[in-house]
Order: C-alpha cells, then structure tokens, then sequence
C-alpha cells in the first residue's frame, strides 16, 4: 500500500491512485498533512501543530483533537504512517508521498522540468479551515514561495533553452511564466524577445497588446512604457534579442581559490562516527578559513550537500567553487580511516586523493586534520596562489591553540564529540537548538575544563538564546561573557572567542566595543563567516550601511546557502536604498527557511517600499518575530494607515499607549498626519533597542523622510546614538 499526499492544485489523499474518505478527507486532517509534508523530513512539534491548527481552543482541548485526530488517521492510512518522536510529529516518507515534497526535492536536485510537471497548481487550492488565523497564514506564505519557486523554475528553463540556442523551447517556457503573472513587465518583455527570436515578431506585438489590455481591464493602469517602446522597436524591425536585462543574480563564475569542502560521508560505525565525521569537516574548515587567501565556504551551506546526489560540477557552480574536497570516514575497532579527494570543481576531475588510519584519539583526529589543512594548502598554493602569498600554515595553529603551541585544542575525544554535537544544536539557529547546545557546551567544559571552543561555543549558545528570545538577560550574558573571557586565556589569539565577544558587546548595546571585536575576529579568522555577519547586523545598529553592506557581501560569500545570512545581505540592500535587489534577496532567505520569521518581517518592509501594500499587509497579520518586540504589529498598523484603513489604525494606537510603546505611538501619530504628537512621543524613548534603532535609522522614508529637516528630530537621532555608546553626530568616541 502506497499513500499519496496530493496538495499542490488541491488537496487529497490518496491509496494507490484511489481518493480516500472518511477521516482522511477531513479538513482538518488535510491540514495537519499538509504541515508535516512542507516540513518533511523533519518534524514538526506538537505545540506548533496545535497552534497552527486549533489555535483559538484552550491548550489542553486542543492536545485532545490533535491525538484525536492522528488516531483517526492512523486507523484509516496505517498505523505507521505517522512517527512520533519525542513532542514532534513527522511523516513516514517510506509509507507516504506527497507531491510538494516531491517538488522541492526536484527543485533541489535541478531537475526543473520534473518540478514544473508536479506543479498541478496552487497549493491547497481552493482549502481552507476555520477559526484559524494562524494557519490561513502559513498557507498564504507557503503558497506564495511555493508558487516562487514555480515561476522561478520556469523561468531558469527559459533563459536555458536560450543559451542551449532553442528560442521556440523559451518560447514555451516564457509562455506558462506569462500565464502565471500576466501583468509582470518583466516576462512579457522576455517572452517577446523569445518570440522576436524565433522570428515570430507579430506573435510578440500580440504579446505587447495581451499585456496593455490586461493592464487597463483588471487593474485598470496604463501600459506599460517599456512594453510599448520594445514593441514599437519591433515594428520598425530594430530592436536586439538582449535589450531586457534579468533582475536574477549573476551567474557564479567558480573560482579556484574558493574551496568548498563536503560533509563527508560515513561509511558504518553508527552515530558515533558521524558526530566525528561531523568534527573533523567542521574543523576542517576552520583550519583553511584562516587563510585570507583562500575562500572556504560555511560549513551551513555545504551541509545541503551531504546526501551525496548532487554532482560535483552543480554544486561548484552554485557555491561559486572551484575547487571541491570530499571524502568519507570510517571507524572499526578503536581506529578510523579517513580518504579525501581534492577535486577540481569545474572539470570534475580528481586531483589527488590521501588516506589516513589512525588511532581513534582526540590527538590523532587534531593530527589529521591539520595534516589534510596543510596538503590541501599547499596544493592550492602551488597551482593557484602566486608566489609570495602567506600560506595557511603561518596561521593553522589559531584553531583554539596558544600561538606557536603544538598541542591540540583538547585530548579528551568525549569533550570533543560534545563539543560538535552543540556546534551542530546552535548551527540550528531555533530557541529548542540552542537550549540543546548550551547543554552540549556545558558538558564539553565538565570534561574538559581548559577547552577553549567548548567556552566559545558557551558564550555564544548563551548570548545567540538571549538575541533570539530576548529572555533572561542580566544572567545569560554576564555567564557568557565570563565563557568568553575564560576561551581568550587560554588562547588569546582565537578569534572565535573575539566574535563572542563582539555578538556579547552588541547584545548590552555596546556598539564601539562590538565593531573592534568583530573587527579583530575577521583579522584573526578571516573565513569566518559568523564573524563578518555579526559585523553586518552591528554596522546596522550603528547607522552604518554601506560597512553593513560590505560586510554582508563577504558573509554570503563564505556561507551562500544560510537563510540568516541571505535575508541579512537582503536587508541590507533594502538599507542602501536598493529594494529590487533586497527583494530577491529576501525570497531566496525564504526559500532556504520558509519558517524563519525575520526574513518575512523585512520581506514586507522591502514590499511596502516598493508600493506593495496590501501583499505586506498579508505577510504581517499575526507574524511574530520576538527579536523586533513591536516592529511587525506596529508597521502593520502603519500600513493600515497608509492605505485610508484609519479607524483601524487608530484602534492599533490606543492599544500601543496603552502599552506604554513611545515608539510604536510616534509613528503612527506620524502616519495619521499628527507630527508634533509624533515627534513628542519619539522623543520620549528611552531604550534604543534593535528594532527602533533600525527603523529610526533606515525604514519608512515616507514617513521620517519628510521630517529630516525638523529640528526636533536631532535630539531623538542623537538619542538613540548616544543609546549604543556613539557620539551624537553618529561616530565612535575615538574618532575625529
């Protein structure tokens, strides 16, 4: 028996090809399926099940009907086809198939045309659930980016039949992209030139017409000038096959000196070898990060590799890569092997491979990875580093070592595995990941009391659960800081720890401290991706976008597949006036972590800059993002204003004073034409935090804008200045 979980153009379930009824047609059962098959292969939590779904039954009722409803499904589909994990759900992917996970899976492997196949339509179309806000949401937002990532597909299809020199395949491509979006400039100018390309001109004029009169009949607008000019130069017979130019990325040229080292493969012993292969990679890339010469990406961004179905020449070319390492591990009897190959990531071919048997001893695993740094190192220097250039080994030493010692970081292999297993927690970047993580940490020290990364791993474990919970401050951070400060004695020269540092400083509001920490981090580490990022988001704080930018840029360099790190050089643009780019920026963060809330909070910041405010206003209603405190609610009150809602907006200022929010109170007074109550409510702030600081800084130019030149927004600028430690004219105290 095979079950089918079909939900994109629809939803039902389905017994080889056969509907099912009964229990497994109900809504709300469609629904739970539907949360576990985006989610698959991991689960979801009962908690967040019930709230998605039950969300106004008080929780013990809802518990009831979530248990009452897998024993009703259990009982129609099998029992086995839902697993229990702990407080998690999850789907037997052996048991049961579901076409949207088929979908990403396709999209992932790139294998496009079987993606655009499964896509039947638009997800759970037509469905719905009631009393539940909270899910009516979360399917707007999966059916958005899953309806993205459609159009996306189609549209990669199209610009590849062009290259391959296939105009009537782009044709037919841009077709279906067109009849998805048919008022989207953009595609109706490339379906034109496709057509122009195929010699169809007065196919493309059709087009042009097609667009002008959806344009005035549905959204009652002019047409569009580029559409009417390309077509005009149609006419006359002289317009170019590449006058449009794409608003996709650049194609990633990859590059010799950018080194991507894959997850390596676990070949038997069980869990405990994978937590070692899981080491040695991560500390394999520490020990090739420092080098300023080589670029070695994030080891966030290479974990998507590790099912090894991706062939080498794919993932070069979407990591930017030109040179790949790979290998696998294995453990038998007290002893591991461990064989790597160094692949040249734009031939894919082998250039050279090592094996090392060892002892299983934390001193033997140290060994060889500082052996494999080493070879690689060299190989690369010798082949693409001109003379002269500083090698790694000058800097190979740093990896929680005193400088110039030869000793390894720690000699109990347990203190080590902990220490892994939390790295592996925090990389999760979830408040249940980091609570996990701290424990990890915790553990590591118990074993290992002089272990500097495990002090690291503390520091940062305790301050990244304060940033994302903003919970138990004072006690948090003061114990991270000590972890620290302990990780810098006994090695002074880690820059991990520096980073620690700076994320604790920027964390207290601390602003000049935190730029000289990370600053000192990306000097010591300069392939430390966390490092760059969190030098990023504190130039933010601190009114400085154009270093947040650069920053930022290097981040995605090294880690290109983590969510944080996209929807940061996202916001980033959006901060620098650039808000196309922010855009898609911001949907590929979304793609990478549907959940991720931050990345929706600035998605709908970046589409009310552009105009679009009903689609912000959907991204906003009931979004959380415990970080920004009032920001979602509060801009959603905004957007209420700005489109005429203005009781609405009014009920939404009442309830922040009665909050006692000044802020939040200061912009919607703005936003409701009320500059003086506006103003005097800005100045009434006192705590600077992340998301007033930001917003007072970069956001809402339509409305702060036009105050800019009133005096009395320069005490409240110096204000929230002087709130992160700079001057009031916005410089560090030390500077001129």
């Amino acid at each position: 028996m095979r079950i089918s979980v079909r939900l994109l153009g629809g939803a039902v379930v389905e017994e080889d090809g056969t509907p099912v009824g009964g229990a497994a047609a109900h809504r709300h059962s469609l629904a739970l399926l539907a949360v576990l098959a985006v989610a698959a292969p991991a689960g979801v939590t009962r908690g967040r099940l019930v709230g998605l779904l039950w969300p106004e039954s008080p929780e013990k009722v809802a518990r009831n009907r979530l248990n009452t409803c897998l024993h009703r499904l259990r009982k129609v589909l099998g029992s086995d086809v839902l697993i229990s994990q702990g407080g998690s759900l999850r789907l037997n992917q052996e048991q049961v198939s579901a076409d949207v996970r088929r979908f990403q899976e396709a999209l992932d492997e790139d294998a496009l045309s079987d993606a655009v196949q499964l896509y039947r339509g638009p997800f759970l179309d037509g469905f719905w659930i009631s009393d539940s806000v909270a899910f009516d949401g979360w399917m707007d937002r999966e059916r958005d980016r899953l309806a993205r990532s459609y159009r996306d597909a189609l549209e990669s299809l199209a610009r590849r039949a062009s290259a391959q020199g296939d105009p009537e395949l782009a044709v037919r491509w841009w077709h279906r992209v067109v009849d998805e979006a048919p008022a989207d400039v953009r595609a109706s100018l490339r379906l034109m030139e496709a057509l122009s390309a195929a010699g169809r001109r007065s196919a493309a004029l059709q087009v042009a017409q097609a667009h002008a009169t959806h344009l005035e009949e549905v959204l009652q607008a002019e047409p569009d000038p580029q559409v009417q000019a390309l077509a005009q130069r149609l006419r006359h017979g002289d317009a170019t096959s590449a006058e449009v130019q794409s608003d996709s990325p650049p194609p990633v040229t990859p590059d010799p000196n950018t080194v991507a080292v894959l997850p390596f493969e676990v070949l038997g012993g069980g869990e405990e070898s994978g937590v070692l292969a899981a080491g040695l990679h991560h500390d394999l890339l520490t020990e090739l990060s420092r080098a300023g010469d080589l670029k070695v990406i994030s080891r966030t961004s290479v974990l998507r590799y590790r099912d090894g179905r991706t062939p080498v020449r794919e993932i070069a070319r979407a990591l930017g890569a030109g040179t790949v390492v790979e290998g696998g591990l294995q453990q038998v009897d007290g002893r591991i092997r461990l064989n790597v190959q160094l692949i040249d990531g734009v031939r894919d071919e082998h250039r050279w491979a090592e094996s090392y048997d060892r002892d299983l001893t934390a001193e033997d695993l140290f060994q060889i990875q500082s052996q494999l740094a080493g070879k690689i190192a060299r190989s690369l220097r010798a082949e693409l580093i001109p003379e002269g250039a500083p090698g790694v080994q000058s800097r190979a030493n740093a990896a929680g070592l005193t400088p110039g010692s030869q000793e390894p970081p720690t000699t109990s292999l347990e203190a080590y595995r902990l220490q892994v297993q939390g790295r592996a927690h925090l990389d999760e970047r979830t408040e249940a990941g980091m609570v996990r993580a701290v424990e990890f940490f915790r553990a590591a020290i118990q074993e290992d009391p002089e272990y500097p990364l495990a002090w690291v791993g503390l520091a940062d474990g305790l301050t990244l659960l304060f940033e994302y919970t903003q919970e138990g401050r004072s006690r948090r951070l003061s114990e991270a800081e000590a972890a620290a400060r302990r990780a810098l004695e006994l090695s002074p020269g880690l820059g991990e720890a520096h980073a620690s540092l700076g994320l604790l400083h920027e964390a207290r509001h601390e602003g000049p401290q935190a730029i000289r920490e990370h600053t000192r981090a990306v000097e010591l580490r300069p392939g430390y991706a966390d490092a760059h990022n969190w030098l990023s988001w504190t130039s933010q704080l601190l009114g400085r976008p154009q270093e947040a930018l650069a920053a930022s840029r290097r981040a995605v360099e090294l880690n290109p597949l983590s969510p944080e790190v996209v929807g940061n050089l996202g916001v980033t643009h959006l901060m620098t006036d650039d808000p196309v780019t922010a855009l898609r920026e911001l949907g590929r963060a979304r793609a990478l972590q549907p959940d991720e809330g931050s990345a929706s909070f600035y998605e709908a910041l970046t589409l009310h800059r552009l105009g679009r405010t009903e689609e912000a206003r959907e991204i906003l209603d009931g979004l959380v993002v415990p970080w920004a405190g009032s920001g979602p609610r509060s801009t959603h009150a905004l957007l209420q204003a700005a489109g005429g809602h203005t009781e609405e907006a009014r009920s939404e200022l009442a309830w922040f004073e009665a909050q006692g929010d000044a802020f939040a109170t200061g912009l919607i007074r703005l936003a409701l034409g009320d500059r003086d109550g506006g103003l005097a409510a800005l100045g009434e702030v006192e705590r600077w935090t992340y998301w007033p600081t930001l917003a007072i800084h970069y956001h809402f130019p339509q409305i702060l804008g036009p105050l800019r030149d009133d005096g009395r927004l320069a005490p409240i600028l110096a204000s929230a200045r002087r709130f992160w430690g700079l001057e009031p004219d916005g410089s560090l105290p030390d500077e001129s």
